[in-house]
């Protein structure tokens, strides 16, 4: 039972949150089935504002439970006072957390709505970042509740992880009924993980092919290069850089980004959209990583923490990434682990890599902050054989 501090605060936050998503996106909604409480909302992660649209789409529902990660309850205690009073469920990112799947079990079946964003992580390149982390299905299967799908479009484009800005255009979502709890209980526990990545898979390009929905100012490419890092005509990597609204390497290439967040340039050698230009760097790694090849190094600092303590500083190092196995060789201690130890790196799309394995949370500040981006990627495609 919510309480009723909590229960106003709730409703309040909706409120606020909702006119915000309506003023900063112009959100509009679809909702073609209300979810009801004791049910599972699985959603798509386009950028750290889905949450925002998501509240707009369902509102006035108050008791609705977010799973959140670690990583936002951790920036400081007012956030953190603030996430619980709003009901989060907070979730350790990156590994996994049988305290998580207690709260949400017992949220649903208290009879809450609990909204989980199934890939754990926001959107890179205008695509679902992940799949629907293992455990979607089965946990469904296991509660036998209905589940609800929210899909969002445009909300990349909006606020893309690079940029650490808003872009104001629009932002659609729609939000229908996937499963009943009947279908839930009828099924496997991988025929719904199936429906779910199904339901969630998006592209924003698509969308906004058929759309044609102008985003200002849109021409801001600050960040970029971080995931698009190789140059289209010359092949070289971190050769680019931004010069007002184009991107230039030293070969000559130039490309400019219009309203619409298409690129056009003089060189038919570069991509005309996000997700084609990072297809292309994909099926360059992939090729290394098939060949045996990678070989990713960066000085970075350590830190590391154990269970629920602080991150503490463990000195500098050189960090080495292969096919088999990602190093660090620093002033104090060495470690290493094989590529498949921990589930994905969590990047703060600034300096820092993060990963949890054996009991413990790892933390690497890079040196060169342009490069984190692509050992994300090699991580993927490495122990998942992830590529579009």
């Amino acid at each position: 039972m919510v309480r009723g501090f909590d229960y106003c605060f709730q409703r309040f936050a909706i409120w606020l949150i909702s006119i915000l998503a309506r003023v900063l996106f112009r959100a509009r909604r679809q909702v073609l089935d209300r979810p009801q409480g004791g049910c599972l909302l699985f959603c798509n992660h386009t950028s750290i504002w889905d949450f925002a649209d998501l509240l707009y789409a369902v509102k006035p529902r108050a008791h609705f439970r977010f799973v959140a990660t670690n990583e936002q309850f951790e920036k400081s205690r007012l956030f953190a006072w603030v996430l619980t009073h709003l009901g989060l469920i907070k979730k350790h990112q990156g590994a996994q957390d049988l305290n998580c799947v207690r709260e949400i079990i017992k949220a649903v079946r208290a009879g809450e709505t609990v909204a989980i964003y199934a890939s754990g992580m926001t959107s890179f390149d205008g695509r679902q970042a992940w799949d629907a982390l293992p455990g979607a299905g089965t946990l469904a299967h296991m509660l036998k509740c209905p589940v609800y799908t929210a899909l969002i479009e445009g909300g990349f484009m909006s606020s893309p992880r690079y940029a650490h800005r808003r872009f104001k255009g629009r932002v659609d979502i729609s939000v229908r009924r996937l499963l009943t709890g009947e279908e839930s209980a009828a099924l496997s526990a991988q025929e719904i993980q199936t429906r779910v990545n199904a339901a969630l898979n998006f592209n924003e390009w698509d969308w906004q092919e058929k759309n044609r929905v102008p985003f200002k100012p849109f021409k801001d490419l600050r960040g970029i290069t971080n995931v698009l890092y190789t140059c289209p005509a010359c092949g070289g990597e971190y050769t680019l850089g931004i010069k007002g609204a184009r991107i230039e390497c030293a070969c000559g290439f130039s490309a400019e980004r219009d309203a619409y967040g298409f690129f056009t340039s003089d060189n038919p050698a570069c991509p005309r959209r996000m997700d084609r230009w990072a297809d292309m760097e994909y099926a360059a790694l992939r090729r290394v990583i098939e060949e045996g090849k990678l070989e990713l190094t960066a000085s970075a600092e350590l830190s590391v923490k154990q269970d629920a303590g602080a991150y503490a500083p463990r000195g500098k190092g050189l960090l080495r990434f292969t096919n088999e196995a990602l190093t660090f060789t620093g002033e104090n201690e060495s470690l290493r682990f094989a590529p498949d130890k921990f589930q994905f790196m969590v990047l703060n799309d600034i300096d820092r890599l993060r990963f949890t394995a054996e009991g413990k949370s790892y933390s690497f500040v890079f040196s060169d902050t342009r490069v984190i981006d692509k050992w994300f990627f090699a991580h993927r495609i490495l122990v998942n054989g992830v590529t579009y």
